[in-house]
């Protein structure tokens, strides 16, 4: 069984953008004063985008997206403006106008926060070192389980991981990228609620990341990758138990799903049930999936 390692990295680059998707979409953020200071440029490119008839929701997510990755300001605007269908002829003026716009908000950022860096440095300390006790041992007991009475994969883990820590501006937030790859997160000081531990969020992200992989080279589509992630997520909790890291009689899928921000209220039940009846040590992950992707398909 192979050994994860990681690089902790705090990303001011990456902050910028969490906080203005949040507000872009309109969910109240944590962070006030990146709001004041970010809403001016979020309403500007908004009224761009309705010029030019681009979807704005899908253009921040992949601004974010693309962010997360390290590309430049301009090269995640005109690649999310391309993504969000915004007209063949506008992209490359409207990228231009855009990415202006978002570079001086982008350097007012860095002005009004010129320590943030070292500030997230502080701030994701405590799940830094409550990683060093148990969240190795999760992502152990994660792998074996994955694989059930199949061989481990020794290339499960991907080496030197990046776990790009950010401002938080949802109070509560993460994901991953499996191409980059890198898994990025919140840095919360302590746990948003102690019944689903940030520790647990994390070594979720960092599994599901090779899990993705995994289910990607056995062809799998989109839809099969999120079922594996939900189901990845209810033996994330279990493991959590062992751990001492949820003390409840019932896995806490529902409150799970909705800090992680995975599926819809109603698989919450379903999840449950599979996990609790159907899913067995015996067997891998991976070749489970089918079972409870049909379950969750009679419920759409």
């Amino acid at each position: 069984m192979g050994r994860a390692s990681f690089r902790w990295i705090s990303d001011v680059r990456l902050s910028f953008a969490q906080s203005l998707y949040v507000n872009a979409i309109d969910e109240k953020s944590v962070d006030p004063k990146a709001t004041d200071l970010l809403l001016p440029a979020v309403q500007f490119v908004h009224d761009r985008l309705a010029t030019d008839q681009t979807n704005p929701d899908r253009f921040w997510h992949e601004f974010r997206a693309l962010v997360s990755k390290q590309s430049s300001v301009f090269q995640s605007v005109q690649q999310s403006l391309k993504i969000a269908e915004c007209q063949d002829l506008r992209i490359d003026e409207a990228a231009e106008t855009i990415s202006k716009k978002l570079e001086e908000a982008k350097s007012d950022y860095a002005a009004t926060f010129p320590d943030l860096s070292e500030q997230i440095d502080l701030r994701c300390r405590p799940l830094r070192d409550r990683w060093d006790t148990c969240g190795f041992g999760l992502l152990r007991l994660f792998e074996k389980k994955f694989w059930g009475g199949d061989s481990a994969n020794q290339e499960f883990w991907v080496d030197d991981l990046p776990l790009v820590m950010i401002q938080p501006a949802r109070g509560g937030d993460g994901g991953f990228d499996a191409i980059s790859p890198c898994v990025w997160m919140e840095a919360m000081l302590t746990d948003v609620d102690q019944q689903v531990p940030e520790i647990l969020r994390l070594a979720w992200l960092v599994s599901c990341l090779s899990a993705d992989r995994v289910m990607t080279q056995r062809n799998a589509d989109r839809e099969a990758c999120v079922v594996c992630q939900l189901a990845s997520l209810a033996l994330m909790l279990d493991l959590g138990t062992e751990f001492d890291l949820i003390r409840s009689a019932e896995l806490p899928v529902v409150r799970a799903m909705e800090m992680w921000r995975i599926g819809q209220p109603s698989h919450a039940s379903i999840l449950a049930d599979w996990y609790r009846h159907e899913y067995s040590q015996e067997n891998s992950l991976p070749s489970q999936i089918h079972t409870l992707q049909n379950r969750l398909s009679r419920d759409a």
